[in-house]
């Protein structure tokens, strides 16, 4: 399968030599897990939010208070092109990534393309989709933010049939998985993972949707409405808001709310207050948008965030 969306790379024909070889040697040695049929009591936290709201921010910040991001060679780093986007990382899991990237391409979507909630109420993947990941996620998406070796080191265990097994072998409590895909296919995970919860990033949207364009500009109004439209109907219990101009502005106290709602280290406030860079975060603007819709939209992420 090729890409040719504006923020994947396609693959040129010497990256698909490359990954075609390591395809070959990675079906020499796989011995997939299966996850149970049985619902799941793991609890991950999902953390997602519109692109470029603070979602890679803030979960470093949770990393640097306890919480575990999953085995570190597994994440997606700062490299090539896209280092410029997050210097000091993504934060993102290769496998829940791909998962996601995955499911969209089921979907006949993208990430600027949202599927629509009822196709994602019934997503589920099967063998036919065990058989055709592993292509999908060496051949089919050139994303070189890690390694091939890593992919392979995680691709030899699991696979989208056995990531609550992964979680389970690979995590320890309490631990949280960031991307901002997931904003839309809460209702797929919501149903994998039952105790689940969403730490939503949210930005004044149009300073979101002027950064986002770095990443592409259709990353438009309408998108932006539609990664917050189905997590505001959740239940209080299962989300939290988060303010990212909030968190620039205030750390200190935003770091002392999450750490009131989450298991996290209080006592090491000070260290992750450090890691909050505010030259980085730019396009300080109020909002011009003439979208009514777009403006209740986001006064509702405002009064339902836990540091306004």
């Amino acid at each position: 399968m090729k890409n040719k969306l504006p923020y994947i790379a396609p693959n040129q024909w010497y990256h698909d030599a490359f990954n075609r070889l390591c395809l070959f040697l990675l079906n020499t040695q796989r011995k997939l897990y299966t996850d149970s049929e049985n619902i799941s009591q793991e609890a991950p936290l999902f953390v997602t939010g519109f692109f470029r709201s603070g979602t890679s921010l803030t979960t470093q910040l949770l990393q640097a208070l306890g919480m575990d991001l999953g085995p570190q060679k597994h994440l997606l780093l700062a490299k090539n092109q896209r280092a410029e986007l997050n210097p000091d990382g993504f934060f993102e899991n290769y496998l829940f990534m791909e998962m996601s990237l995955y499911a969209f391409t089921k979907l006949k979507s993208w990430g600027h393309i949202p599927p629509q909630k009822e196709l994602v109420n019934d997503l589920h993947f099967d063998d036919s989709d065990r058989a055709r990941f592993a292509e999908f996620t060496l051949c089919g998406v050139h994303d070189d933010r890690i390694s091939n070796l890593n992919k392979i080191d995680a691709l030899k265990k699991y696979d989208l049939l056995s990531l609550n097994t992964y979680l389970q072998k690979e995590f320890k409590y309490p631990f949280a998985i960031k991307n901002p895909h997931f904003a839309v296919l809460s209702p797929y995970l919501i149903k994998k993972w039952p105790k689940s919860k969403f730490l939503v990033c949210f930005r004044e949207p149009t300073e979101a949707i002027q950064s986002a364009a770095k990443i592409t500009p259709l990353l438009n109004e309408s998108v932006y409405q539609r990664y917050y439209s189905d997590l505001l109907k959740l239940d209080s219990e299962r989300v939290l808001f988060l303010s990212h101009s909030g968190l620039i502005a205030n750390p200190e106290y935003s770091l002392k709310k999450l750490c009131e709602v989450l298991p996290l280290d209080a006592s090491k406030i000070p260290g992750a207050i450090k890691l909050i860079k505010p030259e980085l975060h730019r396009y300080k603007t109020e909002s011009n948008s003439s979208n009514s819709e777009l403006t209740l939209l986001y006064q509702e992420l405002k009064n339902k965030s836990i540091n306004k």
